[in-house]
């Protein structure tokens, strides 16, 4: 019966003209007119071009030892009333506040968007992903001088590890800032599966169709047919995650500098965690049709955005007053799983958005199959 309903589900899906032009073909599109709009600069690294810089120092830090070896960044060491009026005049790009100690986070104070902006926001990003590894490495090696614990992480030998199995890479350069539009563009993406909830609930609830009855009357564990419907949405995203991350990658020539396997199995466990807010909504939502409809659109995009998919360095700015949005975030999840795999290579990092990820599908799913358990016919 579970392949039964699998099967049903998968050839139904497929039917959906709305269901391939949202969850790939808009996608598509999208990512062209990013391309469009600023792909040269990825391909040519124009990114690299200087960007001015105010800096607050309080103190000698680790943040303020990085920026020295910086050289994309034009420095301007400034009292804090100075960097206000620099910035208030345009003549800097962003305001960075070194911590007053190790342990604190720097700060970045911008007046606009812009490549400036972006470029400071990810540098920003990057600091922070790598002040773990500096910490580990002067307590696992006993390494005092904090300069030379932040030299050792610098090293090219930490950006060329080569990773086997799936797909071998060695990273030769630092992934574009931009990319961090096309990673928040694919989060958007996998989060529309969330949509495929209204298809699957519509057929397995007796308040909103006849099949729907059938159903409730029926034999089959509620359990079975929500995985067996997950299932052949799954199947759906990945083709879709797929052909978006191949056509990013080949026709658009942008390189994710990571092994392609990483790339699709993230975005498609996001695809999947999309699916399952989608029907905990629903389910929550069942018998408002509109409400079925419009919640899983709002979640998606509200997610999106929050991932820098209109602002580039959004997710910079929530990390820095409220980082626990960013973990709760499916769409920033993502995000930040293929910009550390694409900075860093295959670690920690990319586990840990993995399994928050996983956390995220299983209790979104058990959660559905609870409700959805106590619903009985007679209580409709």
């Amino acid at each position: 019966m579970f392949t039964h309903v699998f099967l049903y589900k998968l050839k139904e899906m497929f039917r959906m003209k709305w269901c391939i032009g949202w969850n790939l073909v808009f996608p598509i599109v999208l990512a062209t007119a990013f391309y469009m709009g600023f792909g040269n600069f990825i391909r040519e690294g124009e990114e690299k071009e200087v960007t001015q810089v105010a800096v607050v120092k309080e103190s000698d830090t680790s943040f303020t030892e990085i920026l020295k070896r910086v050289d994309f960044l034009e420095i301007k060491w400034t009292k804090e009333e100075e960097a206000k009026r620099l910035l208030k005049k345009g003549r800097v790009d962003g305001i960075f506040y070194g911590p007053k100690a190790e342990g604190d986070q720097p700060k970045l104070v911008i007046n606009e968007n812009g490549v400036g902006q972006t470029l400071l926001s990810q540098f920003l990003k990057s600091y922070n992903l790598s002040e773990f590894q500096v910490k580990t490495l002067m307590e696992s090696e006993k390494v005092e001088d904090i300069s030379k614990a932040i030299s050792l992480v610098s090293q090219e030998v930490e950006y060329g590890e080569e990773i086997t199995g799936f797909g071998s890479y060695k990273k030769e350069e630092e992934i574009s800032p931009y990319m961090q539009y096309f990673f928040a563009l694919i989060a958007m993406a996998s989060l529309f599966s969330a949509w495929l909830s209204e298809f699957i609930l519509k057929e397995m609830l007796a308040s909103q169709s006849e099949i729907g009855k059938r159903y409730e009357c029926g034999p089959i564990k509620r359990s079975i047919t929500i995985l067996a419907a997950i299932l052949a949405g799954f199947v759906i995203e990945i083709l879709c995650n797929v052909i978006l991350v191949c056509y990013i990658q080949f026709v658009l020539k942008l390189s994710f500098h990571a092994p392609l396997f990483y790339v699709f199995f993230i975005s498609c466990l996001a695809g999947t965690c999309g699916i399952a807010f989608g029907i905990f909504f629903g389910i929550l939502c069942a018998g408002k049709e509109n409400l079925m409809v419009t919640i899983p659109l709002t979640f998606s995009m509200i997610c999106s955005f929050f991932s820098g998919l209109m602002v580039g360095n959004i997710q910079q700015l929530i990390q820095n007053k409220m980082p626990i949005i960013n973990k709760i975030n499916p769409a920033a999840v993502l995000s930040d799983g293929l910009y550390s795999i694409g900075t860093y290579g295959l670690g920690r990092e990319y586990w840990v958005d993995v399994a928050i990820l996983l956390g995220m599908t299983f209790a979104c799913i058990l959660i559905s199959s609870i409700i959805l358990r106590r619903k009985s016919y007679a209580s409709l």
